[in-house]
């Protein structure tokens, strides 16, 4: 059974992330944060920038202008500076947990971009 400590953690994480929607190739807040807490539980080997991503690869990303727009905006929405650094202006970060076991290797991966959208606040109209 989950803690009721271990509850508020994740229902905070959920609505603090989900107040602030970052669409693809802008999640410099998102990253950022996930670094940091990830970093916190005790994980070293984070990985940024050209570490995880093939640039050439890359596709649908915005200008440079709008990426630092994005960058600014996440900077002024409580994003930490010093992780999205490492980014190399291209969002996300890659946590390596070496628990020194032989076996499988689990990877997870999670999306972090929201739909661009505007959601309604009239009641009526909502689905």
């Amino acid at each position: 059974m989950i803690s009721q400590e271990l509850e508020k953690k994740v229902l905070f994480y959920r609505r603090d992330f989900h107040k602030y929607p970052e669409t693809a190739w802008s999640e410099f807040r998102t990253a950022s944060l996930i670094a940091e807490y990830l970093y916190k539980m005790g994980y070293k080997d984070l990985l940024f920038g050209s570490s995880i991503f093939d640039f050439t690869s890359v596709m649908g990303r915005p200008d440079e202008n709008i990426i630092d727009h994005h960058i600014g905006r996440a900077i002024r929405q409580g994003a930490i500076k010093e992780w999205i650094d490492k980014m190399e202006r291209h969002p996300g970060v890659m946590a390596v947990l070496d628990t020194k076991r032989s076996g499988p290797t689990v990877a997870l991966r999670f999306d972090l971009d929201a739909v661009d959208i505007t959601e309604t606040k009239d009641p009526a109209t909502a689905r």
